[in-house]
């Protein structure tokens, strides 16, 4: 499997190239895209680059290629999450990992809706709808390889806004390349299918499709030590980009356990184009079979603050 150590970096050189993409705007026209936040507490602290870390399998909603590799056992996840300015709240449950051979299946449904005012932390934004989303999300992973996983995660997902509802879905593939070692590489294309897109002219507001964002992200973890069940410290990179949007995102995420039982996290995402520098920090605490986690973007990616909540059970 040699070939991928001279595919990714050629990759990463032709993606860094520019793409200017003009995009017409309506200062009139108001437009809320409604998706589901489908990254793990673990991850959205490690600044989204754990494309290619195979530690934790609840990050297949980043790469579906991850759950073809044991990773730390079977765990069930669940989270909570927020968005400090509209105040929507998202609660996903990940089942635990399934595998037969080389195919791998793990599961997850999550609901969105707006929170109690009362809990409220940043400011409303102008356009601020109520909906609620109802999404079922299937990963599937062959491991084609003993060092090589191919991923496919499939989302379901159910709009409701008001007196009109629709169902969209969207999928996601992935490439995960683990050789001995402590270095891993993956690559992933998202953003197949489509979002639902709240839309308001000023004669009120509708539900619209739009076609997802897409994006192409190639990444790579370093763990250490290299062939212990738990590492002691973890470093991620990967670079994305985003279709229809100038420039490249640059993410990286630092780990490290001084203690067996704590987790500090670290992360930050990078965009020149626009000079947008996104920090990110967490925590992971660890008691028996139990894991809590916690990550927290102070400030704004899109216009988007939050903080989440992440509880796991070891079976």
């Amino acid at each position: 499997m040699r070939f991928i150590l001279y595919i990714i970096p050629a990759l990463l050189l032709l993606f860094s190239a520019e793409v200017a993409l003009s995009q017409d705007e309506e200062d009139s026209v108001f437009k809320t895209r409604l998706i589901v936040q489908n990254t793990d507490t673990r991850s959205l602290s490690l600044g989204n680059s754990t494309l290619a870390d195979t530690y934790f399998t609840d990050a297949f909603g980043i790469n579906p290629a991850i759950i073809g590799f044991d990773g730390q056992g079977n765990w069930i996840y669940g989270s909570l999450n927020q968005d400090w300015n509209t105040n929507i709240l998202q609660a996903t449950l990940s089942l635990p990992r399934v595998s037969f051979g080389a195919h791998s299946f793990s599961t997850r449904i999550s609901a969105v809706n707006r929170g109690p005012a009362s809990i409220r932390i940043g400011d409303t934004p102008d356009f601020n709808p109520t909906y609620t989303l109802i999404q079922g999300s299937l990963a599937y992973a062959f491991r084609i390889h003993e060092h090589v996983s191919l991923g496919l995660l499939q989302n379901l997902t159910y709009t409701d806004h008001f007196s009109d509802n629709r169902i969209t879905y969207g999928a996601d593939l992935g490439l995960l390349y683990s050789p001995d070692g402590a270095v891993s590489y993956a690559i992933s294309f998202r953003g197949l299918g489509q979002d639902v897109t709240v839309f308001n002219d000023g004669s009120g507001e509708e539900l619209q499709y739009d076609l997802m964002r897409q994006v192409l992200e190639i990444g790579a973890t370093l763990r250490y030590p290299e062939y212990e069940k738990r590492h002691f410290l973890s470093f991620s990179l990967s670079n994305e980009k985003r279709f229809g949007e100038d420039g490249m995102w640059y993410k990286g995420g630092l780990e490290v356990l001084p203690v067996s039982f704590l987790a500090l996290r670290t992360g930050i995402m990078l965009q020149t184009e626009e000079r947008k520098l996104v920090p990110r920090f967490g925590i992971g605490a660890y008691v028996s079979f139990l894991r809590f986690d916690y990550s927290i973007g102070p400030n704004e990616l899109n216009g988007v603050r939050f903080h989440q909540f992440g509880l796991s059970l070891q079976l």
